[in-house]
């Protein structure tokens, strides 16, 4: 296979709008809140690492190839709950539904 060099999907974009000074500093945040009665206390970590919820660990199982598909939303949720509730990846409850599908010799 030979390489592929990418093309930049980035070129031609705008900066950001923090670069152009469209977004307000922290401290003029902090008094617009202050004259509405707004309070917040930070953490150590920030306000965004306390109100997402932790990721599950993955694992290196082996698998490298991807399968992407439109499922029925109960589906999904079926997998999901599987998935969640046993704490295993989406793709062992995909390879155990396939295993029972299989004849029995």
């Amino acid at each position: 296979m030979t390489e592929m060099k990418r093309r930049s999907l980035l070129e031609g974009l705008k900066p950001a709008a923090r670069d152009q000074g469209l977004v307000p500093s922290e401290d003029a945040v902090a008094a617009v809140a202050k004259r509405h009665g707004i309070t917040a206390e930070r953490s150590g970590e920030g306000a965004e690492h306390a109100t997402t919820p932790p990721r599950r660990q993955r694992k290196i199982l082996g698998r490298t190839q991807q399968f992407n598909v439109r499922l029925h939303p109960s589906t999904l949720e079926q997998i999901y709950a599987e998935a969640n509730g046993r704490d295993i990846p989406i793709a062992q409850v995909i390879e155990e539904a396939i295993a029972l599908l299989r004849p029995v010799n």
